[in-house]
């Protein structure tokens, strides 16, 4: 987490700072059901995110729209719509944004 904090104090404006923040508070393969905390701090992450949007590619709007699927508020306390929801939605997205711009960094890792 503390590479992303620096990355986002280095520049306020990069909107991939925040949403790496979010991206490795969610859920995901070592944590797949994050504990509330980590979801709203998560949630928070993405809203700094989507308002320094104003400068990103659209591929990289687009990494960011589609983790949103992933997060809240108030976190559920099950989390199995907000998963359904990124699986069906967020990962389709992530796939399109990859097959769009597939040199746009950032656009491969979430198809790895």
């Amino acid at each position: 987490m503390a590479c992303f904090d620096r990355a986002a104090t280095a520049d306020p404006g990069c909107a991939m700072a925040y949403r790496g923040k979010a991206y490795a508070l969610g859920p995901n393969y070592n944590s797949p059901a994050p504990e509330a905390a980590a979801c709203e701090v998560a949630f928070q992450a993405l809203l700094e995110a989507r308002a320094a949007l104003d400068d990103e590619t659209p591929a990289k709007r687009r990494l960011v729209e589609a983790l949103e699927a992933c997060f809240a508020l108030p976190t559920p306390e099950e989390r199995g719509a907000l998963d359904l929801a990124y699986a069906l939605e967020g990962y389709g997205d992530l796939f399109e944004v990859f097959h769009a711009t597939p040199y746009e960094a950032g656009a491969q890792a979430p198809c790895s």
